[in-house]
């Protein structure tokens, strides 16, 4: 399988829609809470990828 961007547009990606809706208050709650203590933007990319990877049922 080969990957192509559609867009080097970063800005493309991130937009919110029906699937992704970002803005929503338990998210942004959440957000916050993977967040509290954070000292760098690794250590919140790992949380992230972390909760992601433990708590999202995905394939």
């Amino acid at each position: 399988m080969k990957i192509t961007l559609e867009s080097n547009n970063l800005k493309d990606y991130l937009g919110e829609s029906r699937g992704v809706d970002w803005s929503h208050l338990l998210i942004r709650e959440k957000v916050e809470e993977l967040y509290e203590g954070c000292d760098s933007e690794l250590d919140k990319v790992r949380r992230a990828f972390e909760f992601v990877r433990d708590e999202i049922a995905h394939s």
